[in-house]
């Protein structure tokens, strides 16, 4: 049975709605060092693959993002869960629209609201997803377990194999 579920009603914003990123290398890799990697590149395909691998994606969460994820916040409401919870996640989202675009915010909401201490305590999930017509509402429908022991059945009903 499921401790705490909540329903939300608008329009969904994914974490990656910020267009752009900012060139940096990665945390522990000096600036030097990257320089030196890319003037040694002989073609564009070269530059990239070395790229990828010194230069860290930023995530920017902009303002409709934020405003997003609290209003998901506040309208949770429930006891604080200590240990681990497992998440069902019931998104209805229009055509255009990721399937893991609410994962994020929704984890974020579930943290603002004190439901647990941080959303690295959500030890399973499972969204489903439905589609609706591009102009309408998107859904959120958001249920919280408080999870298993190890070898019991687990909370969310799906086996992945032992």
């Amino acid at each position: 049975m499921a401790i705490v579920t909540f329903s939300w009603i608008g329009k969904v914003v994914g974490v990656n709605r910020a267009r752009g990123t900012k060139l940096m290398p990665r945390k522990g890799v000096g600036f030097y060092r990257f320089k030196e990697a890319v003037n040694g590149c002989e073609n564009w395909g070269q530059f990239l693959r070395i790229a990828m691998k010194y230069i860290m994606p930023i995530i920017y969460e902009t303002n409709e993002y934020k405003k997003f994820k609290k209003t998901l916040s506040e309208s949770i409401a429930g006891p604080t869960i200590d240990g681990v919870v497992d998440v069902r996640i019931n998104v209805g989202l229009g055509p255009r629209m990721d399937s893991d675009a609410p994962i994020k915010p929704i984890f974020d909401a579930i943290e603002d609201a004190g439901i647990v201490a941080n959303d690295r305590r959500i030890r399973n999930f499972i969204v489903e997803r439905t589609t609706h017509k591009q102009d309408a509402l998107d859904s959120v429908v958001v249920k919280i377990y408080r999870a298993k022991e190890k070898g019991e059945q687990l909370t969310l009903g799906v086996d992945y194999g032992k």
